[in-house]
């Protein structure tokens, strides 16, 4: 998994979201997230841009940091 997905998935799992509550969020279905999450399918940078609105961070953090599982972000 490449460093956006793991942070993706960090921050999902930190805030409780659920796999599918991201997906139906932006407008997808469970499956087709989890296939991006697994690195089957290419995450588009408009997919990407969704995703950082859900969780309610840049996708400069998405990409630039490796967040480990403890960490918590402080959202302004």
């Amino acid at each position: 998994m490449n460093s956006i997905l793991e942070n993706i998935d960090t921050i999902r799992r930190n805030k409780g979201y659920s796999q599918e509550y991201i997906a139906t969020q932006i407008g997808m279905k469970q499956a087709g997230f989890s296939l991006i999450m697994s690195g089957e399918r290419e995450l588009k940078y408009n997919t990407l841009l969704q995703i950082a609105k859900v969780l309610q961070v840049s996708v400069i953090d998405l990409s630039l940091i490796h967040i480990s599982e403890p960490t918590r972000l402080q959202l302004i």
